[in-house]
């Protein structure tokens, strides 16, 4: 009787043994081919944060600042132009690069002074005004606000700062064609001083480049 026993349990200890060992071969190659589940989060989340992109801001100027111009016009490119607009403006009636040995004279007790030489020529000035503006404003503008002394440019003396803020200004257009638009401009003071100003704007197409076709001294 105590054989009897000896062999079963001996039987049953091998068996045990076995069943053990193949459990423990199964868990491991079922270990092996799973894939771990923190690397694929990892993974996945690291996909998910490079599949952002955000659209690059329109510049119209080279890598060196020069205005390249608006081929397009809407509401978005119409305040850059305005604004290198009023750049333009006030750099010609300020007499252009500040100089110390900017001559000026007297005429009728009024005093004038001369233009710097980058923009003391008609050419020269139209040159640069058309940048922005149509020849018809630019001419305009000339006309009213230059004169000529002894074959150089030259304006009135005076002292005139805008509190107007045209880089903050938005527009609407009124109305359009395929070479000529209107907008309105609703322009804000530094600081909201005071109500916003609203100016009606006009724009034509000029070889491939939208300029303003209001003269400077009306819009600034």
């Amino acid at each position: 009787m105590k054989k009897v026993n000896k062999l079963a349990i001996g039987t049953w200890a091998l068996t045990a043994l076995v069943t053990a060992s193949l459990y423990s071969a199964h868990s491991v190659q079922a270990a092996s081919s799973t894939p771990a589940l923190p690397a694929a989060n990892a993974s996945k989340a690291t996909a998910s944060t490079t599949t952002t992109a955000t659209t690059p801001a329109v510049s119209y100027y080279t890598k060196d600042g020069v205005w390249t111009g608006v081929k397009k016009l809407n509401h978005d490119s119409v305040t850059p132009l305005i604004v290198e607009a009023e750049k333009r403006y006030v750099y010609t009636s300020t007499g252009g690069k500040p100089s110390t040995t900017n001559a000026t004279f007297s005429i009728n007790n009024k005093t004038y002074r001369y233009l710097s030489t980058d923009i003391d020529t008609h050419a020269k000035l139209l040159a640069y005004l058309k940048e922005t503006y149509t020849q018809q404003a630019s001419e305009a503008y000339i006309q009213k606000y230059i004169i000529e002394n002894n074959g150089k440019l030259a304006q009135l003396v005076t002292e005139k700062a805008s509190m107007l803020e045209f880089n903050r200004s938005t527009a609407k257009m009124i109305s359009m064609t395929d070479t000529a638009r209107v907008y309105r401009l609703t322009v804000p003071y530094v600081k909201d001083a005071h109500p916003v100003e609203r100016m009606l704007v006009k724009f034509e197409l000029v070889n491939g480049f939208w300029k303003i076709n209001t003269s400077p001294s009306a819009l600034f």
